[in-house]
């Protein structure tokens, strides 16, 4: 990839993210390292229209580690104009293979009829929030407290039925659980919480640290919030993700992020994340295996 076709993917990067944050990034020469990083390790997809509007991607093959299915994943997809877009999309591979790749919020509706031609779905909509060490504490009678040791099993429990629910009935290649208990530590740099209601856990809260993709600094990640079925509706997960805001500031972390699984729900889902604060961030759309273009 040549020098100039490299600043031209970092200048339109670097324009979209003052767009979808609606400020300049706090470090432009760290983004341009970490593009710089994709451009290395990922085969560039570059594409430019006739309109002479370009589009940039790194291509790369994943596997994904619980259906254990090969995807194509672009990564840092950027372009200019809905015409680049749609020619870059043109030079992913023809065959039956799954593809996943991002785009910024929730695009308007040339964007998403461009994306549904070429047989992509939305799949996961990752969300934003401003920490807040203000956040109110949970009434009585629920008890929100760090996860004891005798509670873990509750955690993972909780986790393998959301990845499952996440999966929407397809086949894994592991048991959840256990990819669930291999991949989370709950101690540590991690946030993990549990409501209890008198004395029995009812929820849970699990967020972990990793950088934030903005700046230099770092997001609490939540990776679940959990209630069981029997106690919905109560404002359970309401009050553990506002005990996750104020844990993220006290640890001096600015943001939280978080993953929404695109489903039947999601629109109502979507408003009541809104109403407490949430701001969607990126876009992950999938097009699944054997689906022709």
């Amino acid at each position: 990839m040549t020098v100039i076709q490299h600043d031209a993917w970092a200048r339109l990067w670097l324009a979209e993210l003052e767009r979808r944050t609606d400020r300049s990034p706090q470090d432009a020469s760290l983004i341009r390292d970490r593009l710089a990083r994709a451009r290395d390790r990922t085969e560039v997809l570059h594409a430019r229209a006739r309109d002479g509007s370009e589009a940039f991607a790194g291509m790369a093959e994943h596997r994904h580690p619980l259906t254990g299915q090969m995807e194509i994943v672009l990564s840092y997809l950027v372009a200019e104009r809905p015409s680049a877009l749609r020619e870059l999309l043109a030079k992913l591979p023809v065959g039956g293979q799954a593809a996943a790749l991002e785009t910024a919020g929730l695009p308007g509706g040339e964007i998403a009829a461009i994306m549904h031609q070429a047989s992509f779905e939305p799949h996961v909509l990752t969300l934003r929030h401003r920490t807040d060490p203000q956040a109110p504490v949970s009434e009585e009678p629920l008890d929100i407290h760090v996860a004891r040791t005798a509670e873990h099993g509750f955690v993972y429990d909780c986790l393998a039925t959301a990845l499952g629910r996440g999966l929407y009935d397809e086949s894994t290649v592991t048991d959840l659980r256990e990819w669930a208990r291999s991949k989370f530590e709950l101690t540590g740099t991690s946030v993990c919480l549990v409501g209890t209601l008198d004395g029995r856990p009812v929820c849970h809260g699990l967020g972990i640290t990793r950088p934030d993709r903005y700046s230099g600094g770092k997001v609490l990640y939540v990776v679940d919030v959990f209630v069981i079925p029997e106690e919905h509706s109560r404002g359970f997960s309401r009050m553990v993700s506002a005990a996750l805001l104020r844990r993220a500031a006290e640890r001096g972390h600015q943001v939280l992020e978080s993953d929404l699984v695109i489903g039947p729900n999601s629109d109502k889902l979507l408003d009541g994340l809104r109403d407490a604060g949430w701001v969607a961030d990126r876009l992950r759309w999938r097009r699944a295996t054997g689906v022709a273009r």
